[in-house]
């Protein structure tokens, strides 16, 4: 539809910008909605239902269980409100354009950054991350580590696409005034008043595709996912419409620097594939490093693509662009990118990001137990383990919430005197707590290797993608089914 629809740039197909292509059930309920109603549509298998009652459901998920029983009568009791809205994005995007345009304007009052001079004109290895969120004090980044030596350079985004960390303007200023040139390049320097005029182009063009699709069905092994899928188009016309700002910026940071790699993380992403893209397509002599930057398993949806999709030379119209090889941290994401079509990849001799778990001795006591949630599921691991803190008034539950995740859930923590909130750093927390409950985060893996004892959370509804799962069966990892309430 995106080729049919001429919605492609530069040789590019947007489509592998969306989050669409990049089917993320951590954002979107679209696989976890197919996988449930297959469950229900199993089990009922024979029966012959006469009418269904909706209990607090939104609008896409009624017209996928409809679509199953088609004969059936229907009503719906406290229907829930979407989770993307058209209205919020508009204001998202309005924001993030106006922010954009500001950061363009201090970046004219401030110093230009140098073109390739000198200081350049030896090709160096970079690395690309997003600052500061992935970075110490030190400005060392806490993903890479030491695998950055004396001769290296960063190249960074603080702007990026707004939803990987959102930054002010002023707060834009202030970061870039303390980065040191000799060091850093960033990429939001690179951005011009044309880029936003692109990027307004094409959110109207997206807009105008997704309102005529409004009556097309998206159906798969016989239920209705359209209501899903427009959804998901909502929110990756956002992501497209920034990302190409990102792109024309990352074009001319790159284009004045001598760069001879660049490895990268995210490359499984919408923002990582625009980094492969335009280096694939503009600067094919530069080597792209994929960076495995997380723990998942074969139940982690984003990083599948279909047989042949993924290729690393352009034309990317109608394979996806990825790295030229990836470093990966263990065998078991390597014979997943393997599987995926990615190439070169190789397992990384040490991963960077645990080095923290080194100097921590724990002191396991068994009357703390910490709650680790993922990125987006805060509040429905809370939900779920409510019983479980009501149950045990004498055993201490501290909520460590994700540094980079929402944080409305927690003005809505429900008043029991065992649960605490914990802003101290993760290493602090793993020396004296005796158990932990994660969903999906990697702190429960590190807790593992730690040896501390670990409960996976399985949160009805949801698929569980940790790699915990693959590990039950062995010492200090135990499975609890939470129950939502």
């Amino acid at each position: 539809q995106f080729l049919e629809a001429d919605l492609t740039r530069k040789g590019l197909s947007l489509f592998f910008l969306t989050d669409l292509s990049n089917k993320r059930p951590e954002i979107f309920d679209t696989f976890n909605t197919l996988v449930n109603i297959d469950v229900i549509r199993k089990n009922l298998k024979g029966i012959v239902i006469d009418s269904v009652i909706l209990i607090g459901v939104d609008t896409s998920f009624a017209g996928a269980i409809i679509s199953v029983f088609p004969n059936a009568s229907f009503s719906r009791v406290r229907p829930r409100r979407k989770r993307i809205v058209f209205w919020r994005r508009i204001l998202a995007d309005i924001k993030y354009l106006i922010e954009a345009a500001t950061v363009i304007a201090i970046n004219a009052m401030t110093s230009k950054p140098k073109e390739a001079a000198s200081e350049f004109s030896d090709k160096k290895k970079y690395y690309f991350s997003i600052y500061p969120q992935t970075f110490r004090q030190d400005n060392t980044d806490l993903r890479f580590g030491n695998l950055v030596t004396s001769g290296d350079k960063f190249l960074v985004s603080i702007i990026a696409d707004g939803m990987h960390q959102q930054v002010s303007p002023i707060r834009y200023w202030q970061l870039v005034k303390t980065l040191p040139s000799c060091k850093f390049c960033v990429v939001d320097q690179g951005m011009r008043l044309t880029d936003i005029a692109q990027s307004v182009y094409w959110f109207i063009r997206l807009h105008v595709f997704l309102l005529r699709q409004q009556s097309t069905k998206y159906v798969f092994g016989g239920v209705d996912l359209s209501g899903y899928i427009r959804e998901e188009m909502l929110w990756s016309i956002s992501r497209v419409t920034r990302l190409i700002i990102f792109s024309n910026s990352l074009s001319r940071s790159i284009g004045r620097l001598e760069i001879s790699e660049l490895i990268y993380i995210v490359f499984e992403f919408p923002l990582g594939r625009a980094i492969s893209y335009v280096l694939g397509k503009e600067f094919p002599s530069i080597i792209r490093t994929g960076f495995n930057h997380a723990d998942y398993s074969w139940r982690f949806l984003n990083y599948f693509m279909a047989e042949g999709e993924a290729g690393i030379s352009p034309p990317y119209l109608e394979r996806c662009p990825i790295p030229d090889r990836i470093m990966a941290e263990d065998t078991l994401s390597a014979e997943i990118y393997r599987y995926n079509g990615y190439k070169n990849v190789s397992v990384m001799s040490q991963v960077h990001r645990l080095s923290y778990l080194e100097g921590i001795a724990s002191r396991k006591e068994s009357n703390i137990s910490l709650i680790a949630p993922g990125l987006h599921d805060g509040g429905e691991l809370i939900k779920a383990l409510h019983q479980l803190i009501v149950n045990n008034p004498k055993q201490t539950f501290i909520l460590k919430a994700h540094p980079r995740g929402g944080r409305d859930y927690i003005d809505k923590l429900p008043l029991l005197g065992n649960l605490e909130l914990s802003e101290e750093p993760i290493e602090a927390l793993l020396t004296r707590v005796g158990r932990v409950y994660v969903s999906y985060s990697s702190v429960g893996l590190e807790a593992h290797r730690l040896g501390i004892p670990v409960s996976l959370v399985l949160i009805p509804g949801k698929i569980c993608w940790s790699k915990l799962l693959d590990f039950q069966a062995k010492k200090g990892v135990s499975i609890y089914s939470g129950f939502a309430i």
